[in-house]
């Protein structure tokens, strides 16, 4: 996987569970050309939305107040963030068409491994954002 020609990649982690988020986070920066932004909720996921630039955005389905279904329920009915591709990260196994029928990009189960966790973020980043091809 070559990250480097995706430039700076933002990626908006939004999961109740702080330990979740601290693995996350942690896998996610050992790739030299992600940044992480970190919500505990959806209310400041969409805060850091309207202030940030966010490539990718990696949202638990099951959290109190606004959960995930209602997230993305927000933000696709919002022109500026409508195409911003999300991954559901869930204990639940969701079919591909639930995935889609909730708004969601790809969905990928806990526990998960780490290697094909950044393989299915990197898959999903190609398909979804412009990179440099050379």
């Amino acid at each position: 996987m070559n990250w480097n020609k995706f430039n700076s990649i933002s990626i908006l982690i939004i999961d109740d569970d702080p330990f979740t988020q601290e693995l996350l986070r942690t896998i996610l920066q050992k790739v030299p050309t992600v940044n992480v932004y970190q919500a505990q909720n959806a209310q400041r996921g969409l805060e850091i939305m309207e202030d940030n630039a966010i490539d990718l955005i990696l949202l638990d389905l099951y959290m109190p107040n606004i959960n995930g279904e209602e997230f993305l329920r927000i933000i696709r009915n919002q022109k500026s963030f409508e195409e911003t591709p999300v991954i559901l990260i869930t204990t639940d196994r969701l079919t591909n068409r639930a995935v889609q029928q909730l708004g969601a990009n790809h969905c990928i189960n806990k526990p998960f491994n780490f290697k094909t966790f950044l393989n299915e973020v990197f898959i999903i980043l190609e398909e979804t954002i412009p990179y440099n091809a050379t």
